[in-house]
């Protein structure tokens, strides 16, 4: 756990946002407090994406949602990982966060948490072709 902290903070160092993976029917309980504890010393802005948020209480999301976003350099979004329309959405949100990081010369760079089983590996490849799609 000491060595994955260290290197956590390492890379948040170079990172722009922290993209911190929740899942909506739960997000306060899929949340690692080590997360916030990182972003907050490194000064860095979250993008806090509430996944699942198809099998969620919609009312729920939206409290959670107003909570978060009430949070200062927090922005939340709720979204389902499997539909593409949601996660291309993701670059642009992230931009928002860290708007002195928009060319070529100085690239947005995320660093994606988040618990296991919350989705990071579903959102990943998706992300990763959502970026390529928007630049290309």
């Amino acid at each position: 756990m000491t060595s994955a902290r260290k290197k956590a903070g390492e890379t948040l160092a170079v990172a722009d946002v922290v993209v911190e993976v929740l899942d909506a029917r739960l997000p306060q309980a899929s949340s690692n407090p080590m997360i916030h504890e990182l972003r907050v010393f490194r000064q860095r802005p979250c993008l806090k994406l509430l996944n699942k948020a198809d099998l969620a209480d919609p009312e729920a999301t939206k409290a959670w949602l107003a909570h978060f976003d009430a949070q200062p350099g927090v922005k939340a979004v709720a979204i389902s990982c499997k539909k593409a329309g949601d996660v291309a959405k993701i670059p642009g949100l992230a931009q928002k966060l860290a708007p002195h990081r928009n060319d070529a010369v100085k690239p947005l760079r995320l660093m994606i948490m988040g618990i296991p089983n919350v989705g990071k590996s579903t959102l990943t490849p998706r992300a990763s072709n959502a970026s390529t799609s928007a630049t290309a």
